[in-house]
């Protein structure tokens, strides 16, 4: 600002070429910072710069949390966080969807549980061999993953997937109860298909461009994109040039690898 006249600099942060200060500063109609208020400044700072590097990684936090629930959103199957008791931590929207319609599963007092109680029983026991492979153990070779089916006959496949321990910084590690198992749940006879808006988010893509890479994904060409989105195959085919450079790409295989 015009008219500093005394000035006192703090580094707060220093990442690669970039640093963030902070400055105390005095007009010219004020008197310069004498030894005490640098010596109230040198105690200070320290302070200052373990405050920064909390706040920071908060911000990061926040951000892996957002990017983790953003993927588990965008898999084309449902997800079911659970803790070593089979409580519900967290579930995603497919899975949602799967409670509220004509599931094999519940959910009683908080606990995920199959309707039928043999098939709970062999949902116990997988949970309990997911756990003892989370901790270090091996497999017990009788423990399969169970295969659900409805009342109306539609099949729903659930895998158990053990979740190790994990540091309280870890990207998974956005609930505040420990999440040890996921249950993943299918339905074979529906098309996997992938969420235009979950995919945008995670690769940061216009919605354009997010209907256009889960349309080539899903075994969709260009000039039959360019029809169903109305489009010209021209533009459709600029917009995939523009696509392949936002995600790092060349190729279509790789696109829908990535």
């Amino acid at each position: 600002p015009v008219g500093i006249h005394d000035l006192l600099g703090i580094t707060m942060a220093a990442e690669g070429a970039q640093r963030a200060y902070l400055s105390v500063y005095r007009h010219h109609t004020d008197k310069l910072f004498d030894e005490d208020d640098l010596a109230r400044a040198r105690l200070l700072a320290p302070h200052l710069v373990r405050a920064s590097a909390i706040q920071q990684r908060i911000g990061a936090l926040g951000q892996e949390r957002e990017a983790a629930r953003a993927v588990l959103e965008c898999v084309p199957y449902g997800v079911l966080l659970l803790d070593g008791d089979r409580t519900l931590i967290w579930a995603n929207r497919r899975a949602e969807e799967f409670l509220r319609g004509d599931s094999p599963l519940t959910v009683r007092a908080g606990v995920v549980r199959a309707r039928e109680s043999s098939f709970d029983a062999r949902l116990a026991n997988a949970c309990a061999d997911a756990l003892r492979i989370a901790d270090g153990g091996e497999p017990n070779p009788s423990t399969r993953t169970p295969t659900l089916r409805s009342a109306a006959g539609s099949p729903i496949e659930i895998m158990v997937v053990p979740v190790a321990p994990r540091a309280r910084d870890s990207a998974l590690a956005f609930t505040v109860t420990p999440t040890r198992l996921a249950l993943v749940l299918a339905d074979p006879t529906a098309p996997d298909s992938l969420r235009a808006d979950a995919v945008g988010e995670v690769l940061q893509l216009p919605s354009a461009l997010a209907r256009l890479a889960t349309s080539i994904s899903s075994g969709m060409t260009v000039t039959e994109y360019a029809e169903k989105a109305g489009v010209t195959e021209g533009t459709a085919r600029q917009q995939l040039k523009d696509l392949f450079l936002r995600v790092g790409v060349s190729r279509q295989v790789d696109l829908v690898r990535a």
